[in-house]
């Protein structure tokens, strides 16, 4: 055999490469247009410290940047699931709104066109999770996060009954335990 070798020449190995590396680029989804959320600085270390440990992947999508880059703000997948934290609590929390409670974690799901939004009340920061209807039933893409949102700091007692009905015990919750290991 020639000095090419049985598979060509090396330029044409690196011409491969670039080509590759062209496709990969051009057909992964860009950047995700987000709100960028603005918290007041005793929670915003707290949410920056969440998205840090966030997953890598989640419901199989990987991590996608956000627009305009936000250290309190993460999405995954296409279409994207989007995390939120520092929010605002949603207008349709109340002493009646019905929770889900996923690992431990309570959520409140507001059906929004399109998908789902959950919002995990009762902690320091407010979080928000924007689930596209692909992702059926949405809490799969919960049971990871949860995991992880259970590490904000909860608010103290006196700070909830005063300003939350997080502490309202007529919330209504219902518990979905944990996917068992795969």
């Amino acid at each position: 055999m020639g000095p090419r070798g049985a598979y060509g020449s090396p330029r044409r190995h690196c011409r491969l490469a670039v080509l590759g590396f062209v496709l990969l680029v051009g057909c992964s989804p860009g950047t995700v247009p987000v709100e960028a959320p603005a918290p007041e600085a005793d929670v915003a270390r707290a949410c920056s410290d969440l998205v840090d440990s966030l997953p890598d992947a989640l419901e199989e999508g990987g991590r996608r940047a956000v627009e305009p880059d936000s250290p309190y703000a993460a999405a995954y997948g296409d279409p994207a699931i989007v995390l939120q934290c520092g929010v605002e609590a949603p207008a349709e929390f109340g002493p009646t709104s019905e929770l889900v409670t996923i690992n431990d974690v309570d959520w409140l799901p507001v059906e929004r066109s399109g998908g789902v939004t959950f919002y995990a009340p009762g902690r320091v920061a407010w979080v928000r999770v924007d689930v596209p209807s692909a992702y059926t039933p949405g809490t799969f893409a919960l049971t990871e996060l949860s995991d992880v949102v259970i590490d904000l700091a909860p608010v103290p007692a006196e700070s909830a009954a005063s300003t939350s009905a997080a502490a309202n015990s007529s919330a209504a919750v219902l518990a979905i335990p944990a996917a068992p290991p795969a």
